[in-house]
């Protein structure tokens, strides 16, 4: 990706962490972010490794995962039927977008968008006959990660995640794959000091925009290297 292309995205970051400030009574209250993970044991999407971890700290990833395999599934008859692939507007399970959701996986409009994300992509990679991607591409997203218990870091890397993913949708394809500390380390350069919780927020923002551009780009397997250009 060029330069002025990711100075774009995260300038677009940058006014997500004021909104996401702005925004702070529309979050889950504390009582629906939970600070152990007891309650999570009977989801199975939790307990997988390290994409677990993943899921538990986002629930746009989270609702990704639930989209992606319900798409794959309607994609994989699709083509095994014969039949033309179809738009979203014309699938009923696209519309299903709070299917499995639980309170306390966090934000319900978060898991919705991330839902109908990993439909799009899960029954696009069926239709067109490739394999099932999404563990890969969500241990990808995962690597590294730590477990945020304060509900308001949770719910800033959530919003970073989502942040992330929908800002690499509008970028052009790039011949490199950019590492997740890379993004981090420039998406905190980029913030004005006193910001509430801009490493969570960008470690999110960085794990959605690997993820987004694996949907939404052609990228290849080469990362960049080195330090973030300076500012």
């Amino acid at each position: 990706m060029s330069q002025p292309g990711l100075r774009i995205a995260l300038a677009v970051a940058a006014l997500s962490i004021v909104a996401f400030g702005q925004q702070s009574n529309l979050l889950p209250n504390t009582t629906s972010l939970t600070s152990t993970r007891t309650h999570f044991q009977t989801e199975r999407h939790l307990l997988d490794s390290p994409a677990g971890d993943l899921y538990y700290d986002s629930a746009f990833a989270h609702g990704y995962r639930h989209g992606y395999e319900e798409g794959f599934h309607v994609g994989d008859l699709d083509l095994q039927m014969g039949r033309e692939p179809r738009g979203p507007s014309r699938i009923p399970e696209y519309k299903h977008d709070s299917s499995g959701f639980k309170s306390n996986f966090g934000g319900k409009e978060l898991f919705r968008r991330g839902y109908r994300e990993g439909f799009h992509s899960g029954y696009q990679d069926a239709v067109s006959g490739s394999e099932f991607r999404e563990t890969e591409k969500a241990e990808v997203a995962a690597q590294g990660i730590k477990l945020l218990f304060g509900s308001g870091q949770r719910a800033a890397f959530d919003q970073g995640f989502s942040g992330g993913y929908e800002s690499a949708a509008g970028q052009q394809s790039t011949s490199k794959l950019i590492s997740a500390d890379y993004l981090q380390q420039y998406c905190e350069k980029s913030q004005a000091p006193g910001h509430t919780y801009v490493a969570e927020y960008c470690s999110g923002y960085s794990r959605g925009y690997l993820l987004g551009l694996e949907d939404h780009a052609a990228v290849a397997d080469t990362e960049i290297a080195g330090e973030p250009p300076e500012q």
